[in-house]
């Protein structure tokens, strides 16, 4: 088993254990490295992310888990969304919310135009809706508007992290398109292109498979071939909700990645990122 994993929620945002329970479970399970990264702050009423009046609590819980498990390193985190116009520059909100590890990630994809706002994540008929009612049903429109959106992330906030980076498949179910038509395949391999270029880590992300929503990982068997040629440094993180998911899809994503030759991936340690043989 892998000892780390830097994308986990608790009950601060959409996750269903508390963080003390992912922690202490963390801890039994001899994980080393884990951050606590629930979903940040955004200017508008849901019920996924964490609000900003919890800011205080928020660091308080995790400096007290620090102390907690002084032989783990549990680094204070956020999955920060990225919404152009909308939300907080990253990393003014890394300042204010006092965080180590930032994982950047696209849940809603901002229509051009009318500037509202097409929800991907959650259940699939959110995604059919919004694909109707926000992008018209022109589907190419709207996964290129996503990856158009991660790659301005990319360039104007550099996350630590790119979480889930081709989520825009999972509620898809191969229904409006096919990931190896061209055009997808083109802004596949343009936004990898970019996150080589940016120094971020690359997540790979079982939790699409582990959820029964794609048959492989975030990114894609097609992208980890990209990934390999291009030596994009990644990481392994399951995007854990509850404690049973801590360690859910190591096994797939570790053997997924040597059958495509990609025989490391970087460990985050008190001592900075560094090469972890897999």
């Amino acid at each position: 088993m892998l000892d780390f994993n830097y994308h986990i929620h608790s009950t601060f945002s959409d996750g269903q254990s508390p963080m003390w329970q992912m922690t202490q479970q963390a801890h039994r399970s001899g994980f080393k490295h884990i951050a606590i990264t629930d979903h940040g702050p955004v200017p508008f009423q849901n019920d996924w992310s964490i609000d900003q009046s919890a800011r205080k609590a928020y660091i308080k819980m995790i400096n007290e888990q620090k102390e907690l498990y002084p032989d783990m390193n549990i680094f204070r985190g956020l999955e920060l969304d990225y919404i152009p116009g909308v939300t907080a520059d990253f990393q003014k909100l890394k300042e204010i919310w006092e965080l180590e590890v930032v994982v950047g990630s696209v849940h809603l994809v901002k229509h051009p135009e009318s500037g509202k706002l097409w929800f991907i994540d959650g259940p699939q008929q959110n995604y059919d809706s919004g694909l109707d009612k926000i992008f018209n049903q022109d589907i190419e429109k709207g996964v290129k508007t996503y990856f158009y959106q991660i790659n301005e992330m990319l360039r104007t906030q550099k996350p630590d992290i790119i979480g889930h980076i081709d989520k825009i498949r999972m509620n898809n179910m191969k229904r409006y398109f096919s990931p190896s038509e061209s055009w997808y395949q083109e802004l596949l391999e343009e936004t990898l292109t970019n996150v080589k270029s940016c120094n971020c880590i690359l997540e790979i992300n079982p939790r699409g498979f582990y959820k029964g929503k794609t048959e492989d990982l975030f990114p894609s068997d097609a992208a980890l071939e990209i990934i390999r040629d291009k030596h994009i440094p990644v990481t392994i993180n399951t995007d854990a909700h509850k404690t049973d998911e801590l360690s859910k899809g190591h096994e797939k994503a570790v053997k997924k990645l040597k059958e495509t030759g990609i025989s490391s991936v970087k460990r985050l340690t008190e001592n900075g990122w560094e090469d972890y043989t897999l």
